[in-house]
């Protein structure tokens, strides 16, 4: 059974992976510590500034212990996050109509805060791709907690909801499409540079970023690809390209 590493499929015992596959899987675990260490900076420095008052003798008030606990307790976030991202269930594909399966996750809004707004628009519910089925809700899922991230950071000022769409394409091949607007941030001139996931995960620093790495990659690993677009002023849209399943159940 093959290990994957955001993706990066690293071969069985007795089978050496290649230059290229080394250099990305260590790529990839790069951005992850580089990640990890700036989302739990600021909370250590937290726990350990309590820490230190109460062993110089400071009397600490009930705030500064409910401060350490939420401090710690995103500071676990963090490593399950990280967990997550790097220990993926086993993949085992199979058959998945995918409308249904969209319609029918989107009704659980992908496991996130019910206070996400998600619109979900399917067309042709009868498509059918060959994916792992633990492997593409997380996939969306990730994607999902970016969008909403991002919506909680900068507000978009209509409040508008974060839309997940299903297109049929010509070529045997379905899209999805998440796509989100806001304003208000600084940092929207670096999008306009930014093509792959990958890049917005290296130019956004916060931890639901390292979620992208994984979602290329499980759509790479089931042969399909992904795409980043930022049209102005301030619409983003993350786009998965799936293969159907033909009638012997092959992609």
């Amino acid at each position: 059974m093959n290990t994957i590493l955001c993706g990066n499929v690293i071969p069985p015992i007795g089978q050496s992976p290649t230059a290229s596959e080394m250099l990305s899987a260590l790529e990839d675990l790069y951005i992850i510590c580089d990640r990890f260490s700036h989302a739990i900076r600021t909370h250590l420095g937290v726990s350990m500034g309590i820490i230190d008052d109460h062993l110089a003798g400071y009397t600490l008030e009930r705030k500064d212990y409910e401060d350490a606990k939420s401090a710690l307790q995103a500071i676990l976030g963090t490593l399950n996050s990280v967990r997550d991202i790097t220990n993926p269930p086993r993949f085992m594909p199979e058959e998945v109509s995918l409308g249904e399966f969209i319609e029918s996750e989107a009704n659980q809004k992908f496991g996130l805060d019910p206070a996400l707004q998600l619109f979900t628009e399917t067309e042709g519910v009868a498509l059918r791709v060959r994916y792992d089925r633990k492997l593409l809700y997380r996939a969306l899922r990730c994607l999902l907690q970016y969008a909403n991230s991002r919506q909680q950071r900068y507000t978009a000022g209509d409040d508008s909801p974060i839309s997940l769409r299903l297109i049929e394409q010509r070529n045997g091949s379905s899209r999805i499409i998440i796509e989100f607007n806001q304003s208000g941030s600084s940092d929207n001139t670096l999008y306009r540079q930014a093509r792959t996931w990958r890049d917005i995960s290296i130019i956004d620093h916060a931890t639901e970023s390292l979620g992208l790495l994984f979602a290329e990659r499980v759509f790479e690993l089931h042969g399909g690809s992904s795409e980043f677009r930022f049209t102005e002023p301030t619409t983003f849209s993350f786009i998965a390209n799936l293969t159907l399943a033909e009638g012997d159940g092959v992609f």
